[in-house]
């Protein structure tokens, strides 16, 4: 089992990698949504083969999402964001429910879940989306 030192200088080393990965995006017009998703996939705990319960994964998982809507928030600028509010909100929404119906609908149709198991992935999956939309609209200036 891991320690508490050495989960806590992982998680640094990680992110210091995640910061310098994102400028570095930034500078090729790579969204750093992407690159933050590859490191966390490479640096699952599959990946390493670790041994992780289920309750470390949910809490992990709940810091990672905490900790993206603070950077995320915190680093918006309400003057940039207000003039694109309207149209980023609505094409965030709407890509979000679009997204939720279309996974749904493959589950339903390709890995035979009922309709709220199906309807339920497709939520989790489309969760993302709003973020995403503005992330992208952040680094391409618009």
């Amino acid at each position: 089992m891991i320690g508490i030192e050495t989960g806590v200088l992982i998680v640094a080393l990680l992110l210091l990698f995640g910061i310098g990965m994102s400028k570095l995006a930034t500078r090729l017009g790579v969204p750093a949504l992407l690159v933050f998703l590859l490191i966390g996939m490479l640096s699952s705990p599959e990946a390493l083969a670790l041994p992780v319960t289920l309750n470390t994964a949910q809490a992990l998982s709940v810091f990672a999402l905490v900790f993206i809507l603070f950077s995320g928030g915190f680093s918006s600028d309400w003057r940039t964001l207000r003039p694109v509010l309207r149209e980023g909100l609505l094409m965030a929404t709407l890509g979000v429910l679009i997204t939720a119906l279309l996974v749904g609908a493959f589950a339903m149709r390709v890995l035979g879940l009922d309709f709220y198991t199906a309807l339920l992935l497709g939520a989790i999956v489309s969760s993302t989306d709003a973020a995403a939309v503005f992330a992208v609209l952040r680094t391409r200036s618009v």
